[in-house]
């Protein structure tokens, strides 16, 4: 109702300008001030929009960087368990680290338990990753897909 209304008020502004250089009637009056509200709210409406967009860029630009920080730290990890790999392929260092019982931290035998789980859980993780990356047929997969994406014409 109030749109209408509205509505009605700034067409008829528009239809009906005020008469002669005199005093300005009260129907015009009225006109003058909803137009000043809604030349207000618009720019209320532009201003909080630009808030957004700029608070959407930084957003953008944390995510890029949080996604570059997780690739590498991924691929650092993978690193790492390349040469975990390498020096379990020793024999003699991998008996002496057998042989030799683990040191047992001062929270107690149930924190190492929990301790030993969440390293096997990413010793598995990256076990995976590092082996999907020495697998010649995942390799050789991944290079068959991407010469077919680039062989995709824009529409498909």
């Amino acid at each position: 109702e109030t749109t209408k209304d509205l509505g009605d008020l700034l067409s008829s502004a528009w239809e009906n300008p005020p008469e002669g250089p005199g005093e300005p009637s009260n129907q015009s009056q009225q006109q003058n001030s909803m137009l000043a509200i809604v030349c207000a709210q618009r720019d209320r409406f532009r201003k909080r929009m630009q808030e957004l967009e700029t608070e959407s860029h930084d957003a953008k630009q944390r995510l890029q960087v949080l996604t570059a920080e997780a690739q590498t730290l991924r691929s650092d990890n993978v690193t790492l368990y390349q040469k975990i790999r390498y020096l379990q392929s020793y024999p003699d260092l991998a008996a002496q680290n057998r042989a030799r019982p683990p040191k047992r931290a001062v929270g107690g035998h149930s924190r190492d338990i929990e301790m030993a789980a969440d390293k096997d859980a990413v010793e598995v993780k990256y076990q995976q990753i590092y082996e999907d990356g020495m697998n010649p047929f995942v390799a050789f997969t991944q290079k068959e897909r991407q010469q077919q994406y680039k062989q995709l014409s824009v529409p498909e």
